[in-house]
């Protein structure tokens, strides 16, 4: 059987589709050595090469397709990424040889396995696609052929989760040129201290206000002029509001409304900050229920309270009654209570999460359980 050779110039359009990974200036390719670079263009190589192989003895005998040839591309796939194991892919191998010392070791790009490898997989399925009597993929007419991972705004399901095999799940991915994925937005940290009060969420696209000072005794706070008004720092951890202070004059506070309503701006510039639902309170414990870490939040929030942290949702059996989430090592799962009880408070912004039919009252909804419509807009009972 023949073995396949590719060109340099088959090389090219692979890097051409657009940049990948971390890109470090080490020399000019094709006029200073470097060992590193060739190494990877050996892994590429070895891996185009093999997927076609693969695909290459289904088309001379049938019976090598289906299981065994994917068999096939799983053996190469692994080789080329290490599988389990990404210490053991071609990539990894060849960075991890790189020596201050020797120039020529250097790699001029770095964490690219996952970019190369969707690169190669395109090229490879268009190829064959091509071979076999199929349409070419059309790049840029917003739908998904065969051989790309997108189209234009078009992501066809991936996720910074599933394009980096949970690499760096969080940040944004898109689609970049060549109809492959662009992981250049993807992290693997979750929570992102913005530095101007407030925390960013790349799981959820939620911005959290972070609080200050030092966690001691509560302070129950108001806002009524003939007692002086208490809490002047609006984000103190030891803050404690009822649920109508927190829901009203706090919350505008936020906003950058003063008692005499004149426009400021909010929290970091912001002014769309509300009360969590207790379904997005949830969503930043470190774990569920027992947590076993006090405060169960994640450190990139700073001081913390432990304590109750109300929500905006009100009880599905009565709008005197809201859910409140405990930050306790040892907190038990979302509760009620009393919205005349002063408890924590935390800002949000961006989309709510909660849906109708969850059995808890959120902001905008009149009802939610088995008495309520369809549309959580009033009772049937």
């Amino acid at each position: 059987m023949r073995h396949l050779r590719l060109s340099a110039i088959t090389l090219m359009l692979l890097f051409a589709f657009g940049s990948v990974g971390t890109v470090r200036a080490q020399g000019l390719p094709g006029v200073d050595a470097n060992k590193c670079l060739s190494a990877k263009n050996k892994c590429v190589s070895k891996k185009l090469v093999g997927l076609l192989r693969c695909r290459e003895k289904c088309q001379k005998r049938p019976g090598r397709c289906g299981q065994v040839q994917t068999d096939c591309e799983a053996k190469v796939m692994k080789k080329f990424d290490g599988g389990a194991e990404p210490t053991k892919g071609c990539f990894a191998k060849v960075e991890s040889k790189e020596n201050p010392a020797k120039p020529d070791t250097i790699c001029t790009t770095v964490n690219d396995t996952v970019a190369m490898e969707a690169r190669v997989d395109g090229f490879v399925n268009g190829t064959i696609a091509i071979l076999e009597g199929g349409a070419a993929a059309e790049c840029g007419n917003g739908v998904v052929d065969a051989g790309e991972d997108c189209d234009l705004g078009t992501l066809a399901g991936g996720t910074c989760d599933s394009a980096t095999a949970s690499a760096q799940p969080y940040g944004t991915l898109s689609c970049g040129a060549g109809c492959v994925f662009d992981t250049s937005g993807c992290t693997a940290v979750r929570f992102v201290d913005n530095g101007d009060g407030t925390i960013s969420d790349l799981d959820t696209d939620l911005m959290w206000e972070k609080k200050t000072g030092t966690v001691g005794s509560f302070t129950a706070c108001d806002f009524n002029p003939d007692s002086g008004g208490t809490c002047a720092d609006l984000s103190d951890v030891n803050n404690v509001y009822d649920w109508n202070e927190a829901m009203g004059e706090w919350i505008s506070r936020m906003n950058g409304t003063t008692d005499d309503e004149d426009s400021q701006f909010g929290l970091a510039g912001f002014t769309d900050w509300r009360m969590p639902t207790v379904v997005e309170l949830q969503t930043i414990l470190l774990a569920p229920h027992p947590c076993g870490t006090s405060p169960c939040i994640d450190p990139v929030f700073g001081t913390s309270s432990s304590g109750l942290h109300q929500s905006a949702s009100t009880v599905a059996s009565g709008t005197t009654v809201r859910w409140f989430v405990g930050f306790g090592s040892f907190s038990g799962p979302p509760s009620f209570a009393t919205k005349a009880n002063p408890y924590f408070v935390r800002a949000v912004r961006g989309e709510r999460a909660g849906f109708c039919g969850d059995g808890i009252v959120q902001p905008g909804e009149a009802c939610d359980g088995s008495c309520c419509n369809a549309s959580c807009t009033g009772n049937t009972c």
